[in-house]
C-alpha cells in the first residue's frame, strides 16, 4: 500500500523490474566461419508474438526472456534454404552459444498407387 503523508506534495517511489535472462547466439557454418542474413524463429516467447521469424542481419542474435527450467526451440535458415539449425536454448548456456547450421536435406520423386504402380495425381508429400 503507498500511503504518502497529507501535506506532501511529491513521492518518490523506486520499484526494481528484474530482466529475464537472455542468451545471445552466435551462427556459423560448418567450417566455423559466421553467418549472417538468416531468418531465425524462436528469438522472442512464442506466448508473445506467436511463431514470429526474424530476419537477421548479422551473425548474432539475442534469445530473449528466457524462463528457468523451459528451453527454447530456435530454428534458423539461410535466405536461400540451403543451410539450417535447430536446437534447444536454455538459461544455464554459455554466452555466446554457437549454432552451426548443416546442409539442408531434400527430397524428390512421386507416390505410387501400390496396385497399379501409376502415380497418384495430385499428392502432395
Amino acid at each position: 500500500m503507498i500511503d504518502p503523508a497529507a501535506d506532501g506534495k511529491t513521492l518518490d517511489l523506486t520499484i526494481p523490474v528484474v530482466r529475464a535472462p537472455s542468451r545471445v547466439l552466435h551462427f556459423v557454418r560448418s567450417d566455423g566461419s559466421p553467418v549472417s542474413g538468416l531468418m531465425v524463429q524462436g528469438l522472442a516467447p512464442s506466448a508473445d508474438f506467436g511463431l514470429m521469424r526474424v530476419i537477421v542481419d548479422d551473425s548474432e542474435a539475442e534469445v530473449v526472456s528466457l524462463e528457468w527450467a523451459k528451453p527454447r526451440e530456435i530454428t534458423a535458415s539461410s535466405h536461400d534454404g540451403k543451410y539450417i539449425a535447430r536446437t534447444f536454448v536454455d538459461v544455464l548456456d554459455p554466452q555466446p552459444r554457437t549454432i552451426q547450421l548443416v546442409e539442408a536435406a531434400s527430397i524428390s520423386g512421386r507416390v505410387l498407387d501400390a496396385s497399379t504402380g501409376l502415380p497418384i495425381p495430385g499428392c502432395l508429400v
